[in-house]
């Protein structure tokens, strides 16, 4: 199956994804994050694991560890954020984006 890549956009239509990436001084770091997320297109997710209410986390070997938060819907992969390897942070994170799936969700059902 093929996946097709979204990115969340906040209600101001940021798109902290790419925002993150961006800020990324490490550049091999940087192009593994990005090889990563495009081998997911065939669905060739490598290293992840399910966190909790949709959401997932693609892990990334590289440095001090990278994380991907994403959620899959209708054959869509919706990149919610990226973090660091810090497991408080972790924790934390995929509680906010849970609750970004659910805003997405509702979103959605309305037609928007």
């Amino acid at each position: 199956m093929m996946y097709e890549i979204r990115h969340y956009l906040t209600s101001s239509g940021r798109d902290l994804y790419t925002e993150w990436l961006k800020r990324q001084r490490d550049n091999t770091a940087r192009v593994a994050i990005v090889r990563r997320v495009l081998r997911m297109i065939p669905g060739n997710f490598g290293d992840h694991k399910f966190c909790r209410d949709g959401v997932w986390e693609l892990r990334i070997d590289v440095g001090p560890g990278y994380r991907v938060y994403y959620a899959i819907a209708d054959g869509q992969i919706i990149l919610l954020l990226c973090g660091g390897a810090s497991a408080w942070r972790q924790a934390h994170a995929v509680e906010r984006y849970r609750i970004r799936l659910c805003l997405l969700a509702r979103l959605e059902g309305e037609g928007r």
